[in-house]
C-alpha cells in the first residue's frame, strides 16, 4: 500500500456555511441582471439607443428574481445533499435549517445593496 505525504493532501473545501453564503450572492447577481446592463451602459456613456435596448430587460425582472431565489435554493438543495454523505448525523440535522437560511440571507443582502445602492448610483452618473 502507497502512503500519501501529509504535504500532498487536497486542501479542505470552505465551510457549509461560507458556501451556502457563495450560493445566495450568485443568485442576487442573477436577479439582478434585468437592472444592471442598462445601468452600466448609462453610466460608461453608451448611446441611447444601446442602454434603451438594455432597459427592456427591465420587462423580464420578476423571471430574474425568480431564477435568482430558484438558484440559490437550488444549490442549498444542492449542499444539504451532499452533506448528508460527508458530516455526521447531527451536523447534516442542522445544516438543513441553517443551510437555506444563510443562502437567502446573502442573496437579500447582496440583492439589496445592488438594487439600493449600486444601480441607482451608475445611473446618476
Amino acid at each position: 500500500m502507497v502512503e500519501i505525504p501529509e504535504t500532498s493532501r487536497v486542501a479542505k473545501a470552505p465551510p457549509l456555511r461560507l458556501r451556502a453564503v457563495a450560493a445566495g450572492l450568485m443568485g442576487a447577481v442573477l436577479a439582478s441582471l434585468c437592472c444592471i446592463p442598462g445601468a452600466v451602459a448609462i453610466a460608461v456613456g453608451a448611446s441611447v439607443g444601446t442602454a434603451a435596448s438594455l432597459f427592456r430587460l427591465q420587462d423580464f425582472q420578476i423571471l430574474f428574481q425568480l431564477a435568482g431565489v430558484a438558484t440559490a435554493l437550488g444549490w442549498s438543495w444542492w449542499l444539504i445533499r451532499r452533506s448528508r454523505k460527508r458530516c455526521t448525523i447531527e451536523e447534516h440535522q442542522r445544516n438543513r435549517s441553517s443551510v437555506p437560511m444563510f443562502a437567502l440571507s446573502g442573496f437579500a443582502a447582496l440583492f439589496l445593496f445592488l438594487n439600493v445602492v449600486v444601480i441607482p448610483w451608475l445611473e446618476r452618473r
